[in-house]
């Protein structure tokens, strides 16, 4: 922050009607905050330094409470955050920044809780993860993007719990698509959904008009249309791998929709994560071993997505 503007604050705090102009120290000595002092109370610019006299914060008070936009700076004097407050709420945008100046995340807030979406980026200010935040917790789904910019994943919420992970837009170890892949409008409706192997589709594809609604469904063998209405509705396992070339998930489809198994796997092949599907809707989040048996613990979900019942299954 220029010297000039910070001096030019000084004066015109202490020109406060009733100011006391006051100023805290480290235990060596320097200074660590200065600010006005009105009956006792902080009262108008307030600013903090680190023990080289460098800027550390600054902002506004009133009747001792934050109030406005609040300013953050690293030991270097670059901007580390800014946070909006209301009577010492945070209430607006909190913005947090790299040391190069780029925007790292993006927050609302509505009286000290999480409101409306928060975007996390890369270094480059390219969006990594927008969130949507329901009164302080996790609602809906969570948008995942590469850093080219494809989104990558859905994570659905509800209530701060996850409920449903979707991987999607995803290359093999030979950089070739793989896996479900999405399009979208410009409107964030998906445009066209299916899979792909080797870099070509193949498998069920669904496309959907611009304002909603499917418009046609066509499957592919090897990156060529088939024209096969029967094979249209015969259900088929889509993979996903991890770089190592071992599958990370496994999902049947039926008419391009998600029905019946879903497994997630690490890099090692092992099992960590399932649900069941009925027609592209969740039914219950659960492991299935590679013999079909139902391990661990289940959850089953209503049509709203609420939990229906929930139990521990061995060998089931």
């Amino acid at each position: 922050m220029n010297l000039l503007f910070i001096n030019s604050q000084v004066f015109s705090q202490k020109d406060l009607e009733g100011c006391v102009w006051t100023e805290y120290f480290y235990a060596e000595g320097q200074i660590s905050s200065s600010g006005c002092l009105i009956n006792g109370s902080p009262e108008g610019i307030w600013e903090s330094f680190y023990k080289d006299n460098s800027i550390k914060s600054n902002g506004l008070r009133k009747s001792s409470k934050l109030q406005g936009i609040w300013i953050f700076y690293n030991e270097d004097g670059s901007i580390e955050k800014e946070i909006s407050y209301r009577d010492d709420f945070k209430d607006g945008k909190e913005i947090i920044y790299g040391k190069l100046g780029d925007i790292l995340s993006e927050t609302n807030w509505i009286l000290d809780k999480k409101e409306g979406i928060k975007t996390i980026y890369y270094a480059s200010d390219i969006k990594k993860y927008e969130i949507r935040f329901e009164k302080d917790k996790k609602n809906g789904n969570t948008v995942e993007y590469a850093i080219d910019g494809r989104k990558i994943a859905f994570n659905k919420y509800k209530n701060g719990l996850i409920i449903s992970i979707e991987k999607f837009n995803r290359f093999d170890s030979n950089g070739k698509k793989s896996g479900i892949w999405k399009a979208f409008f410009d409107n964030e409706k998906i445009e066209e959904e299916g899979p792909f192997n080797n870099g070509l589709r193949h498998g069920t594809f669904r496309f959907y008009k611009k304002k909603g609604g499917l418009k046609k469904i066509v499957r592919f063998q090897n990156g060529i249309e088939v024209i096969d209405d029967e094979s249209l509705t015969s259900t088929e396992v889509i993979r996903i791998y991890h770089n190592n070339g071992k599958v990370s998930e496994e999902t049947s489809y039926r008419n391009g929709l998600k029905n019946g198994v879903s497994r997630e796997m690490d890099e090692d092949g092992n099992i960590i994560g399932g649900a069941l599907f009925s027609d592209g809707e969740k039914i219950a989040n659960g492991i299935f071993d590679k013999t079909g048996r139902q391990q661990n613990d289940w959850e089953y979900f209503y049509q709203d997505g609420s939990t229906k019942a929930k139990g521990m299954y061995e060998n089931d």
